[in-house]
């Protein structure tokens, strides 16, 4: 399934129950062998608990009768001890089990969270955030709640059918009695759980609206209440709570009448036939009153595996909701991967060529047709347009956020899609619109382009950004947390953004806009910076800022994604034409406004 096709299906995919089952199936096989142990610890619970009833017939047959308190003293010993031995086991097999159920559900989210960052930028950002979130933590840890219990219920069957052989053996009527109550159980279970999924799957949806929604709102708090927009966003939140506690409790009236049948009148009808069967018995001679005490541990044990059976079976199904949600994503080509013989780019001097390239949008046809741009080492080239002209598509290019509809993008000599994309990258310097700065510390900030940079570089490269008066009032210097950015001014985090570039040494700098939410003096700060540092590096510049292109070696007019203008900026003015028109309305505005 392509990421086009992804996004046109939304919340409407859907996939088989079983097939889900199977997608999921394979994360259970890496912690196979912790869940047999945790099988052996459960059969040998199961006999253990077997075996501790015969000595309740024991005591009423054989130790009350004859006043033998050595044998009932003996007997309550060993049935002490039988049952310290099964805590020790349960608490065994919990921590196994439990730890399991973490490990299964680390890989889902390790492995849904690895493929979003893979798909392309513009359909993870399709994507709302808190549907994101929701489906790495809620659906992650669904499908691992369901996934570790797969072979701990199927011992249920081993328990179910030990049991099962030694109450037919004291009373088969009486057994098969027993097992009747669980047909009405079973149609009862089968029905609720139908119901709860078309439930659970509303559920689901509107958690995932609520969630976004909150994000969004937390993100863009200062705009809402600068808008007056608080109330109809307290009311919009409110909407959506109210749904999914709506959901939730159409979901507690069918469960409170489930188990009220289930859990109380049924275990009630069970419990008094299962008494009057057995003083029958007794008071006619046929059966020892001894004798009852393991036929009633039984008979009361019997179905609790089938139960366990059926309702995992029912919980399957329900979690498959979660699994096809995840199945969306997983299945989802991205748009933009490695060959499996791309080769890792080495000597990379900057050198970039666009030849031809052409690109397309869904719903807005061509935003990039037969461009024609070279990127070499030393030289500044400005990309410059009325908005929507297709200049951070162009860039994209560059990054290989997309790959183009025609032509190719060379680099040093190859064809960017024969390349291994992070060796690529990982030699660009990039500079975006707003840099963003990551919760954490300085030294975090900046390692997150080079992990192995010492602490000089770091230094060095805070100093060439023109940030070291600001460095020089951190108490902690590197160790300073950033809170996220919340106390820089736009100028620092853009200097931040250009330290990072500078500290992978990148021989290509690419940048997004670098100014277009600064002041003109700091503007004209931030380019002096830019300037210095783009020195012997091959620079892409991607503006709506017209005062920042006139040193550029080259300027290339976009305009409905065709080139309509090339050359510098004495020369495209000499022409006339559209960047001339943009140079006259950029200087006509007072505060050099972006266009």
């Amino acid at each position: 399934m392509t990421e086009r096709e992804a996004l046109e299906q939304g919340t409407a995919y859907r996939r088989n129950s079983w097939r889900a089952f199977l997608f999921v199936l394979p994360f259970l096989r890496p912690q196979l062998r912790r869940l047999l142990l945790v099988c052996l610890i459960d059969i040998a619970i199961v006999f253990v608990n077997l075996a501790t009833p015969w000595f309740g017939k024991t005591i009423l047959d054989q130790a009350f009768p004859k006043g033998d308190v050595a044998l009932a003293m003996k007997i309550a010993a060993a049935v002490a001890g039988l049952m310290g031995l099964v805590y020790l086991l349960t608490g065994l097999r919990n921590f196994f089990y439990n730890s399991t159920e973490m490990l299964i559900a680390l890989d889902v989210r390790r492995k849904l969270y690895g493929h979003l960052q893979q798909l392309s930028l513009d359909t993870v950002e399709a994507l709302p955030v808190g549907q994101q979130q929701f489906r790495i933590t809620t659906d992650a840890d669904r499908i691992a709640h369901m996934l570790v219990r797969i072979l701990p219920t199927l011992t249920m069957l081993v328990e179910f059918g030990l049991v099962l052989a030694a109450a037919i053996y004291v009373d088969r009527t009486l057994t098969l009695i027993v097992l009747g109550f669980l047909i009405p159980w079973t149609v009862l279970f089968v029905w609720v759980t139908h119901y709860g999924r078309i439930l659970d799957r509303r559920r689901l949806r509107f958690c995932e609206l609520r969630d976004a929604g909150i994000l969004q709102a937390a993100s863009s708090f200062g705009t809402i209440k600068a808008l007056g927009r608080s109330r109809r966003e307290v009311r919009r939140n409110g909407k959506i709570s109210v749904a999914v506690q709506r959901i939730s409790a159409q979901g507690y009236l069918i469960l409170v009448g489930f188990e009220f049948v289930t859990q109380k009148l049924l275990p009630f009808l069970k419990e008094t036939t299962i008494y009057l069967w057995l003083a029958r018995r007794v008071v006619f001679g046929e059966m020892t009153l001894g004798m009852t005490v393991p036929m009633i541990a039984y008979l009361k044990r019997l179905p609790v595996p089938l139960e366990k059976i059926v309702n995992f079976g029912c919980w399957i199904w329900q979690t498959m909701v979660s699994a096809e949600r995840m199945m969306q994503i997983m299945q989802t080509e991205p748009a933009v991967q490695d060959k499996p013989n791309a080769v890792a780019l080495q000597g990379f001097s900057g050198h970039v060529r666009l030849e031809g390239v052409s690109f397309e949008r869904p719903g807005l046809g061509l935003v990039l047709s037969d461009v024609d741009l070279e990127l070499r080492p030393g030289k500044k080239v400005a990309v410059v347009g009325p908005s929507g002209a297709g200049k951070s598509t162009l860039l994209g290019l560059v990054l290989r956020f997309h790959d183009p509809l025609q032509g190719r993008v060379v680099v040093e000599g190859h064809d960017l899609r024969d390349l291994e994309r992070p060796s690529y990258l990982r030699q660009c310097g990039t500079v975006m619109q707003e840099t963003f700065v990551f919760g954490g510390t300085l030294a975090e900030n900046l390692l997150i382009v080079n992990p192995d940079a010492p602490r000089m570089e770091m230094k060095r490269a805070i100093e060439k950004a023109d940030l070291g008066e600001w460095f020089a009032t951190l108490p902690q210097g590197l160790d300073q947390d950033l809170e996220g950015g919340l106390a820089l001014s736009v100028g620092q985090r853009q200097r931040i953004g250009i330290a990072r570039a500078l500290l992978v040494d990148a021989p290509l700098l690419l940048l997004d806009e670098p100014t277009s939410a600064l002041d003109s003096e700091t503007e004209a700060q931030v380019m002096s910076t830019i300037r210095r540092v783009s020195e012997g590096r091959a620079t892409l510049l991607v503006t709506h800022r017209l005062g920042t292109v006139l040193d550029a070696d080259e300027i290339v007019v976009l305009d409905r994604g065709r080139v309509v203008g090339r050359g510098t900026h004495e020369e495209l003015m000499a022409e006339g034409g559209l960047y001339a028109d943009l140079q006259r309305l950029y200087r006509a505005m007072p505060e050099k406004v972006s266009l």
